[in-house]
């Protein structure tokens, strides 16, 4: 087997990457043919991906993925382990053999949840070194040299590498990590009942018609997540069918449903806060079938929930003409579940705090639809101002609120009501804005850190000119949705100027003595006039059942002189 892999072109310079590349490739095509005859499983196959690139076009410099009678797949969802190399130029605390690694990760867990990945890196000398990515981190260890002609003919450190690549092609878990079941073997569905135990509770009674179903992944691709870290917070979205058949040869699907698989650095509770949101009569939040950990460590949980749409973002910019009324009332929508949330049951109230235009849906019927309770919280009624305080700075940088980028600890409603207001001016922005003109657009992309980010915040709302003239809104943009982003900025931020940097270095919001949901209401009644928006009604009703609740004093949050 060492002379197969020592068998590498004389143009290739010895200990150079591209001798590497070959090394590695001879060996491990020659470790799969040895086992091929010796009629031993093959569960991984070697592709050079450095001369055949993957599917997004990457290339790193091998990888070994399932094996399949589908050999021109390059889907990184059937990658196992990722190989970078950088011959005697590196050794392996590289950094930008590091980096090549950390992408890999990236990019393999991109679709695909997994409880772990792996990563070979050849370095000087042939060394051979492998990376293990855990939710906790990143770890590496040294297992040895390559065999091949730069390393004496004598040494045994290649024995070490030998032993990994035919564990590697052999021995592996067949579920190689994966929180879902493999990609190439979902299209026959996913067994709910064996799936329950994992759950490990049920949030809703399953009738009877759920406990037969079967789970079909009708789309694999993750609709959220953090896409720039291997570790931290992260979430997965695919779309799924619950399957009937009862035995019938035939499917017999019901309505699309979530399924949502999420991993948090500390213990995940997002099922515990979406249940809890539902259950204090928080309207337009989608039903939740089953929730509960998956893994031991308590911080990967899974939730089956009904199907929300696509995010307002997407729905503002892809439709045009852009149809008002619908925008108007589907923020009407999301406020009335944030403030009932708010309200509470008597017993406890529950705050969002990660209201984003990824959160925040429109679904089929043209219903508003509130996801993401991962960061939220749950909090006893018997604080008078629903100010709670906490010292985790949770939610997305971007829409986060002034006060929050200025890391107070004390939370409130009207934080995510700013967060709304944040989402509904992007928005705006994306569809009217002029494209060379938008000031605003670098705000959006999370590139900015928390203190530079609230710095252009408060210039850019430091008044209400400021807010409008900077967002660039061509003449297209219809007046209704002129006028309530001017208002909302009222009720947010009032006529004083640069009130913005006031708010974010307050301890306590000063917002929270003047707040109603009554005011808030308000700003989209004197905005719709005489339109008829079904979510305004029953944010008004909900407004006249809360009323007496309200402890705040019912004024205009900027109705005073400037001192």
């Amino acid at each position: 087997m060492r002379d197969e892999a020592t068998r590498v072109s004389s143009s290739v310079a010895l200990g150079s990457e591209p001798y590497y590349q070959r090394a590695i490739g001879v060996l491990s095509e020659t470790i799969q043919r040895e086992l091929q005859s010796r009629e031993v499983p093959c569960r991984l196959r070697w592709h050079d991906s450095h001369n055949s690139p993957m599917d997004n076009t990457r290339k790193p410099d091998g990888v070994f993925m399932e094996n399949s009678h589908d050999f021109t797949n390059r889907d990184w969802r059937r990658v196992v382990v990722a190989v970078e190399i950088k011959g005697n130029r590196a050794s392996a605390k590289d950094a930008v053999l590091r980096g090549q690694i950390l992408q890999d990760f990236i990019d393999m867990a991109m679709d695909q949840p997994r409880l772990f990945a792996i990563g070979l890196g050849i370095s000087r000398d042939g060394d051979v070194t492998v990376y293990i990515a855990t939710g906790d981190g990143i770890y590496a260890g040294y297992v040895g040299r390559l065999p091949c002609e730069s390393n004496p003919a004598n040494s045994t450190d290649g024995h070490d590498v030998v032993r990994l690549l035919i564990a590697i092609a052999t021995k592996m878990d067949c579920s190689y990590g994966y929180v879902v079941p493999q990609p190439n073997k979902l299209n026959g569905g996913v067994d709910l009942r064996k799936l329950m135990p994992a759950f490990g509770r049920t949030v809703n009674a399953l009738s009877a018609e759920y406990n037969n179903a079967h789970i079909y992944i009708v789309d694999m691709r993750a609709f959220s997540g953090r896409r720039n870290y291997a570790i931290g917070t992260r979430s997965w979205l695919f779309y799924v069918q619950l399957d009937y058949r009862s035995g019938e040869k035939q499917p017999h699907y019901k309505n699309r449903h979530i399924l949502k698989i999420h991993w948090h650095e500390v213990d995940a509770r997002e099922g515990e806060v979406h249940k809890q949101a539902i259950e204090v009569g928080a309207p337009y939040i989608p039903p939740l079938l089953l929730a509960g950990n998956i893994s031991s460590a308590q911080n990967w949980e899974a939730l089956l929930m009904g199907d929300a749409g696509t995010s307002i973002r997407d729905h503002i910019i892809w439709n045009d003409p852009l149809q008002a009324k619908l925008v108007l009332d589907m923020f009407v929508g999301y406020s009335h579940t944030l403030l009932a949330a708010n309200a509470g049951d008597g017993q406890c109230f529950v705050l969002h705090r990660d209201v984003s235009a990824a959160n925040l849906l429109v679904d089929d019927s043209h219903q508003p639809q509130v996801i993401d309770w991962g960061c939220g919280l749950i909090s006893p009624t018997n604080q008078s101002d629903r100010q709670t305080g906490i010292k985790a700075i949770v939610g997305t940088a971007p829409y986060m609120s002034c006060r929050v980028l200025n890391k107070k600890c004390k939370r409130s409603v009207i934080d995510d009501l700013e967060s709304l207001f944040l989402v509904f001016s992007h928005c705006l922005c994306k569809h009217y804005g002029h494209p060379d003109k938008k000031w605003t657009s670098y705000m959006w992309h999370g590139v900015l850190g928390f203190s530079d980010l609230l710095e252009k915040r408060e210039q850019w709302l430091k008044d209400v000119d400021s807010y409008m003239s900077k967002m660039c809104l061509d003449d297209e943009c219809p007046q209704q949705l002129r006028d309530l982003a001017t208002n909302m900025f009222g009720v947010l931020f009032g006529k004083r100027v640069g009130y913005v940097s006031a708010i974010a270095d307050s301890e306590s919001d000063p917002r929270c003595s003047t707040f109603t949901n009554k005011l808030w209401a308000n700003v989209f009644r004197n905005v719709a006039e005489d339109l008829v928006l079904p979510c305004l009604e029953r944010l008004e009703q909900f407004v006249k059942a809360q009323h007496g609740k309200d402890t705040a004093v019912e004024v205009l949050v900027g109705e005073w002189d400037d001192e």
